[in-house]
């Protein structure tokens, strides 16, 4: 583990000498987090974590290495933190970004509030929520109002939305904010993004009024996209050990 690192990004509640002192130690306080506060340990790793402000996650991405490294743009974590700053300018849901820091090492870590009692999009895609096709409307509802206000996530797996109950509703908050794209989103675009969600066509409808499209031509681009969708995935990962040595 690194033995030093550096703040790139804080937010403004966060500047004071008692959290700056707290990212300070974040490389020794990952590396002493219980298992039961790890999240997700694989490329990258994502922990829970306590601080006198409140729960935070922290993620940690990996120093470029690699063929891929040679083609990243900018630091990870700093992508992070600017792209959530952003989706809150346009009103869009995620957690608040609270931190981004560079190790020693080349590695980084962007730090964000813990949202709790959170439900996953999985939940949806097998039913497990009540009235999931309502959900699902509401779901391609969101989608559909982010990409007209101009934010794409070009990772919009299951996981990267999650689901915080609101009454009888859900509002939606958008996580693995480093993979987003802002501008002018298309349809062939945005639907694309829509199949990675993995609910099928019952997004359509919700996805269809928010953008104002026909429902017949958004449902034949769908399918299409959904065996591009699955074609692209077995590809992935059929490659994936040879990637993976190759540093992509």
């Amino acid at each position: 583990m690194v033995d030093s690192c550096s703040v790139i990004r804080l937010a403004s509640t966060w500047d004071n000498a008692e959290q700056r002192t707290f990212c300070a130690e974040l490389p020794q306080r990952l590396a002493a987090a219980a298992e039961t506060a790890v999240l997700h340990r694989g490329r990258n790793l994502l922990v829970r974590l306590e601080t006198s402000a409140g729960e935070v996650v922290a993620k940690q991405f990996p120093p470029r290495r690699g063929l891929k490294g040679l083609f990243r743009r900018g630091c990870k974590a700093t992508q992070a933190f600017d792209h959530a700053t952003q989706l809150q300018e346009l009103g869009i849901g995620t957690p608040d970004p609270l931190a981004a820091i560079r190790f020693a090492d080349g590695s980084s870590c962007y730090v964000c509030a813990w949202i709790s009692d959170c439900r996953s999009v999985w939940d949806l895609h097998d039913r497990i929520i009540p009235d999931s096709d309502r959900h699902c409307y509401d779901l391609g509802s969101f989608v559909g109002c982010m990409h007209i206000a101009g934010a794409l996530h070009r990772d919009n797996t299951p996981g990267n939305i999650l689901l915080k109950p609101d009454g009888e509703s859900f509002d939606h908050l958008v996580v693995d904010t480093n993979r987003m794209r802002f501008g002018s989103i298309g349809l062939w675009t945005g639907i694309g993004s829509l199949v990675q969600l993995e609910c099928e066509e019952r997004l359509l409808e919700g996805y269809d009024w928010a953008r104002g499209y026909a429902e017949g031509r958004a449902h034949r681009l769908f399918r299409f996209q959904a065996l591009r969708h699955r074609l692209a995935w077995r590809l992935k990962n059929s490659t994936r050990p040879l990637r993976r040595r190759l540093g992509f």
